[in-house]
C-alpha cells in the first residue's frame, strides 16, 4: 500500500520524524492528523497538528472510512506500536509506506507495509524487509539477501553485510556495522556503534567492537522484554 497517510497512531517523536519524511518527499505532511491515548490531557501532537482521540477510536474511524494511515508510536514503545499495527491489519486499514525517492533498492527486494525509510538508503537483491520497519536515519545500507523482519527499527549510518538476519521487534543504533551471515535475534537492543561479528542470542543487549552481550532486554529499553510483547499480545487478542 503507498498511499500517502493521512492519519498517524501515534503523536510524538517518532511522527515528527515521519512528517519530516513527508515533508522532506514533498507530500502534503501539515494535512496529517493523529490518535494518542495521550488525549484529552493533550490535543496537540508532533508539529502542532491535532489529535483527534485515543488510538481505539482511530482504528475504527480509519477503517470505516478507508483512511491511509501509519502507526507512528516511537521505539520505546515496541510492544505497543506492533499490537496496534496488528489491530490495524485485523481492521483491514490501509497502511501506507514512506519511501524517500533517493532509496536505492533492488528490483526483486520484498518490503512490507508500514515501512519507513529516509533519504539514502540502499537494499540490495535478494533481501527482505517486514512491516512496520523502520530505517530511521539517513543511510542505512541493507546488503544483498538480508532477512529484516517486522517491527525492527534503525539508527543512521548502519551497513549490513550480506546474509544478515535480524529478528522481530530489536533495534538496531547508529552505526553498527555486521559481518556477513551473522544472525540477531528477536527483541535484541544492539547499541550504537557496535560491530557484530557473532551471533547474538534473542532478547538481549549487546554493545561494543566486536560487539559483545552486555545483559537481558529490560522494562524502559529500545527493544521489549518478552513479558512486555506477551501483555501487549494479549491486549490484541482479547479485543478481538
Amino acid at each position: 500500500m503507498n498511499d500517502t497517510p493521512r492519519v498517524m497512531f501515534g503523536a510524538g517523536r517518532a511522527a515528527a520524524l515521519l512528517l519530516n519524511l513527508m515533508e522532506w518527499m514533498g507530500l502534503p505532511w501539515s494535512s496529517v492528523s493523529f490518535y494518542d491515548d495521550s488525549y484529552p490531557d493533550k490535543k496537540v501532537g508532533a508539529r502542532n497538528l491535532p489529535i483527534l482521540g485515543i488510538i481505539e477510536e482511530g482504528l475504527h474511524a480509519c477503517a470505516k472510512q478507508r483512511i491511509p494511515s501509519m502507526v507512528a508510536m516511537g521505539h520505546r514503545y515496541s510492544a505497543e506500536r506492533y499490537a496496534t499495527f496488528l489491530k490495524a491489519l485485523d481492521l483491514d486499514i490501509p497502511l501506507a509506506n514512506l519511501i524517500h525517492p533517493s532509496a536505492m533498492i533492488h528490483p526483486n527486494v520484498k518490503i512490507g507495509t508500514n515501512v519507513a525509510m529516509n533519504v539514502g538508503s540502499v537494499v540490495c537483491a535478494g533481501a527482505t524487509i517486514g512491516s512496520l520497519c523502520n530505517l530511521a536515519g539517513a543511510r542505512v545500507v541493507i546488503e544483498h539477501d538480508n532477512k529484516i523482519s517486522d517491527n525492527v527499527v534503525f539508527g543512521a549510518g548502519i551497513a549490513l553485510s550480506g546474509l544478515t538476519e535480524i529478528g522481530s521487534h530489536s533495534f538496531i543504533g547508529s552505526g553498527v556495522s555486521s559481518r556477513h551471515e551473522v544472525q540477531i535475534g528477536e527483541r535484541c537492543l544492539i547499541g550504537a556503534g557496535a560491530v557484530v561479528v557473532s551471533n547474538i542470542p534473542s532478547g538481549m543487549v549487546a554493545v561494543g567492537n566486536p560487539a559483545r552481550v552486555l545483559r537481558p532486554v529490560q522494562q524502559g529499553d529500545d527493544a521489549p522484554t518478552e513479558e512486555q510483547l506477551r501483555k501487549a499480545l494479549g491486549r490484541v487478542r482479547s479485543a478481538s
